[in-house]
């Protein structure tokens, strides 16, 4: 597994925040968040923090993080 330092997986997590549309969804499944040091919580304050909104996945998914652009 790639070590990666924090900085450059919250650059990564920005620019791709950053491109969504409004009204776009953001899905993040386990495989990514597990990478971020705070693991899910971290990625869902990062989230809160650019004014996103996370929503309910679907049933069947599970250790899945889905958010939304305002």
């Amino acid at each position: 597994m790639f070590e990666y330092k924090i900085d450059d997986i919250v650059k990564i997590l920005l620019n791709c925040f950053e491109n969504v549309k409004t009204g776009g969804v953001i899905i993040i499944p386990k495989s990514s968040y597990q990478l971020f040091n705070g693991g899910r919580r971290g990625v869902e304050a990062l989230i809160k923090l650019l004014d996103l909104k996370i929503e309910l996945p679907p049933y069947h998914i599970k250790d899945t993080i889905v958010a939304s652009k305002r």
